[in-house]
């Protein structure tokens, strides 16, 4: 049987790696979880990117999409091989709830990262 692969989480990857090669783990955190937001993301702006601070609503930005922001969560465990909670958990919350800001994701990320 053949593995698929998702050569965009991979794309995504080499590029946060490549720009965070000499940088600290908080602001790889900060970008990977921004470039994932961005590619999940219905934000009506022209270059999401360059306007996502920590204080960007996601239930704003994904217009009410709460499997748009399970996505993103499901890329950074992915990409942090962070083990635990599973995306059918993850749905049991309310996500936006629990999620409000991207600072919320990113503090989730990096509390799940110096844990592992």
């Amino acid at each position: 049987m053949t593995n698929i692969y998702n050569f965009d989480f991979y794309k995504v990857r080499k590029e946060v790696k490549g720009v965070t090669k000499k940088r600290t783990t908080v602001y790889e955190i900060y970008l990977s979880t921004v470039k994932f937001v961005h590619k999940h993301g219905k934000g009506s702006y022209p270059n999401n990117a360059e306007y996502l601070t920590t204080q960007t609503d996601m239930r704003k930005f994904f217009n009410e999409d709460e499997s748009a922001l399970l996505c993103v969560l499901e890329d950074l465990k992915n990409y942090w091989e962070i083990s635990g909670d599973t995306q059918e958990e993850l749905i049991m919350t309310l996500v936006f709830e629990e999620f409000p800001t991207l600072g919320h994701v990113c503090s989730f990320i990096e509390s799940r990262v110096k844990d592992s």
